[in-house]
């Protein structure tokens, strides 16, 4: 959640600044979206959505893999 809405960063994806916007960004992101599976009633806590690192996601990213080349991994 944005909570200074005067920070730099939006202002420099809008201006298509990647590296420098990845340049602000904490080395250890992750970048995560659950799939969502229809499963039997009972189930939803355990089954529903999909793992981070254990099973396929939409979005399962971090630092490196958002940056061009995996320029910023050591």
């Amino acid at each position: 959640m944005w909570k200074n809405f005067s920070s730099p960063k939006p202002q420099l994806l809008d201006q298509r600044r990647f590296t420098e916007w990845l340049d602000m960004l904490a080395d250890d992101l992750v970048y995560y979206m659950p799939l969502r599976r229809n499963v039997p009633a009972g189930d939803h806590a355990q089954h529903e959505n999909t793992r981070l690192g254990q099973d396929i996601n939409w979005f399962d990213e971090d630092k490196w893999t958002l940056t061009p080349n995996g320029s910023s991994r050591s």
